[in-house]
């Protein structure tokens, strides 16, 4: 099949707001971000969209980082990836993420996701700075088991390698029971290296797993 690759821009809002659903799923019928949150998907998709058009730079929130696969003319595929601090105010990806939820979210949501703070905090994984980092993959059924985000993480260390070409290494994070996504990574270089398991007994009840991987690649 040919795929044509380019950047999200403005119209494909809808678009990645359902990528970034999805893969909060991470393979299950949970959605973390929508948990932690205390609200349903339709809801959810109404917060992203208002976040996403914002456009903020540097973030898995920004849509300037995802790269989108098309298909017919038709979206069939996405990934978002961005450098760690390299933004217009050279700020860490969690302080951008922050903000933006901060500012744009009921002032109920921040609470009830600072009340989970240590159950996050249980399989957080922080994000080195000046790395290449990969967030929210997403294909739709029709397209899968076609080697997309494959293909899309070549696009987007092109990208990223133009824009930095001191960088020298990718990161990305993933639940340890999303053994589809791992070995799509691995199948792209990425291996192993560090392993973490949150101990706290809520972080169930908000995340599809308590154990998450970091996965690298040097570039």
């Amino acid at each position: 099949m040919n795929y044509f690759f380019r950047k999200a821009g403005i119209k494909d809002i809808e678009f990645i707001s359902k990528v970034i659903i999805e893969a909060e799923k991470s393979g299950s019928t949970m959605i973390g971000l929508a948990n932690i949150l205390e609200t349903d998907e339709s809801t959810l998709k109404e917060y992203l969209i208002k976040i996403l058009e914002e456009e903020i730079d540097g973030c898995e929130f920004s849509l300037s980082s995802f790269v989108i696969a098309e298909y017919n003319e038709t979206p069939v595929a996405a990934f978002g990836g961005w450098v760690e601090g390299e933004n217009e105010d050279g700020q860490p990806s969690f302080v951008l993420k922050s903000n933006l939820i901060g500012f744009l979210l009921p002032k109920e949501k921040v609470v009830a996701l600072k009340n989970k703070s240590e159950a996050i905090k249980g399989i957080a994984i922080e994000r080195e700075l000046q790395t290449h980092q990969l967030e929210y993959a997403y294909v739709i059924k029709e397209q899968r088991g076609n080697h997309l985000i494959n293909m899309i993480i070549d696009e987007l260390l092109k990208i990223a390698k133009n824009q930095n070409s001191s960088i020298k290494k990718s990161q990305v994070q993933v639940f340890e029971n999303n053994t589809a996504a791992v070995r799509v990574y691995e199948n792209s270089g990425y291996k192993i290296t560090k392993r973490v398991e949150s101990k706290n007994p809520e972080t169930l009840k908000y995340f599809p797993f308590n154990v998450k991987l970091l996965m690298e690649k040097e570039l």
